[in-house]
């Protein structure tokens, strides 16, 4: 029995190294058969990620090169839209797979049968500074938090027929598609495999910058997820915290740069809703 194709798209933006790591991790995979599309940014894609690209496309593991990357959303859809698989994996270039992982979730979801649209992949971070560090407390304390963890991997007919990644959303565009796959009626899963997220360097200013530019798209992802935008929007009284309160006391300093972090990111975010509603207006 031939065992299911799974496509794994990877949106990436400079990233040589990140992304070699990641690529690599996949062809350790003790799963066959995998297809990856790398979808570099179409401003300014990288002769090293192409060539890195002829590197890893071999026999035993197929990949392609495309230059459709316009946003994350987007560049998830145009790379899906490449693929072949009966399922899809969706990656960041700094992620990387335990061996297992696509083995496992195939077998879960084959297991499951056609009522469960996805699963959720947890994450967990490795970070050398600081605010990495930080970040990867938060992270730690959201494993099994579905008001905030979203399903990576689809089955691909599911996400074809809700309609992809939104390409008008760059804030919660993962979880987007989570949410509108349960409304359509299907299940979602989850597997015990983690990914393993590389934070590298998280300067704070950095955050601002990106959270700014997430806070954008934040009202559009607001109207269409009412409830569950505002139990995202909450940053202190997350059931998530307080579950992991032990653990959050046993790392008082990261905990106190967790919350900082959030608080700045916050401001961040609500400063870009504003400059777009701003923005918007005059427009118009």
């Amino acid at each position: 029995m031939n065992k299911p194709l799974v496509s794994i798209v990877i949106p990436v933006k400079d990233r040589t190294q990140e992304l070699k790591r990641c690529l690599a991790s996949i062809k350790k995979q003790n799963y066959n058969p995998i297809e990856v599309i790398v979808n570099d940014d179409q401003k300014s894609s990288s002769q090293e990620n192409k060539k890195l690209i002829k590197i890893f496309n071999t026999k035993s593991l197929r990949v392609i090169y495309i230059t459709e990357n316009k946003s994350m959303a987007q560049a998830r859809r145009t790379g899906f839209l490449e693929s072949k698989g009966k399922y899809v994996l969706h990656l960041d270039a700094d992620m990387t797979l335990p061996i297992n992982l696509i083995k496992e979730a195939v077998g879960i979801m084959e297991k499951l049968g056609k009522s469960y649209g996805g699963l959720i992949v947890p994450e967990k971070s490795q970070a050398q500074d600081f605010w990495g560090k930080c970040r990867a407390l938060e992270r730690s304390c959201y494993v099994g938090d579905e008001s905030i963890e979203a399903a990576r991997f689809y089955r691909s007919a599911v996400y074809k027929k809700v309609g992809y990644h939104d390409d008008a959303l760059v804030y919660s565009e993962d979880k987007d598609v989570d949410l509108r796959v349960r409304k359509a009626g299907f299940k979602i899963g989850r597997i015990k495999s983690f990914i393993v997220h590389h934070e590298g360097e998280n300067k704070l200013i950095n955050q601002f910058k990106k959270r700014f530019y997430y806070g954008t798209s934040g009202e559009k992802y607001l109207r269409k997820h009412p409830r569950e935008g505002l139990l995202q929007a909450n940053i202190i009284f997350r059931t998530a915290y307080l579950r992991h309160w032990k653990t959050l006391i046993k790392h008082p300093i990261l905990t106190i740069g967790m919350f900082t972090l959030r608080f700045s990111e916050l401001t961040a975010f609500a400063s870009g809703m504003l400059y777009a509603r701003l923005t918007h207006k005059g427009n118009k």
